[in-house]
């Protein structure tokens, strides 16, 4: 009897050892660590594909400027090749002129005084005539009186006076006679060189040296001889 009760007390008790450990053991949780993880892995999928997204709108949006750019470098230097074609052609337009200015020198429509003007003979197809230092031909006006122009406004514009700042000079070695030079007072004030007592012009229409396009004009415009008369022939 006491044999019996003793099993069913070590029965008893691995019973309730086993009961006990049964109710102290973690409830299974797998499916649950399965589930989480599974959440977020899909999570790093987004996160990851935003990134991505993200990436390459950067790379679009610096690919766009990057072509901006091109294409603002590529108006840039058309608009300095411009410039330049612009340059080039002002330069060029600007030799023109002073070339155009060199060659017209003294013979403006309102005259140049020089310091001291030079009276020069050249060579033309009337025989010697009076020139300036430049050799551009010299005429007289009929309808002067001795010493004095009568040649203003458009006249002056056609005929620009020979005109000087200091007393006239004759050229070295030439058949200028100088005793024969002298000047006369505009009615603006300007100094006009005058030979044997007329006064002198240039012809607007002489562009080179030995022109003689205005011998004759008018029937009252002559050419000077180095004695000074005027050379009455065409």
């Amino acid at each position: 009897m006491l044999v019996n009760i003793r099993r069913f007390a070590i029965v008893g008790v691995s019973l309730a050892t086993v009961l006990t450990m049964a109710a102290c053991a973690v409830p299974p949780s797998a499916p649950a660590v399965s589930a989480t993880t599974a959440v977020t892995t899909a999570a790093t999928d987004v996160a990851t594909e935003a990134v991505a997204a993200t990436e390459e709108a950067t790379t679009a949006a610096t690919g766009a400027m990057t072509t901006t750019a091109e294409a603002t470098t590529a108006a840039t230097g058309t608009m300095t090749a411009t410039e330049e074609a612009t340059t080039v052609a002002t330069g060029a337009m600007t030799t023109t002129a002073e070339a155009t200015t060199a060659a017209t020198g003294a013979m403006t429509t309102t005259g140049t005084a020089i310091a001291q003007m030079t009276i020069n003979v050249g060579d033309s197809t009337l025989g010697k005539i009076l020139t300036d230092g430049a050799g551009r031909t010299l005429y007289v006006f009929t309808k002067d009186t001795a010493g004095a122009s009568t040649c203003y406004a458009q006249c002056a514009q056609n005929w620009p006076p020979l005109l000087t700042t200091g007393s006239p000079k004759a050229s070295a070695g030439s058949d200028v006679d100088s005793t024969l030079l002298g000047t006369t007072t505009r009615t603006d004030g300007m100094t006009q060189v005058t030979y044997k007592g007329m006064p002198l012009y240039y012809f607007a229409k002489d562009t080179a040296a030995g022109d003689v396009k205005g011998q004759g004009v008018g029937d009252v415009w002559y050419a000077v001889a180095p004695t000074g008369e005027m050379i009455d022939k065409s």
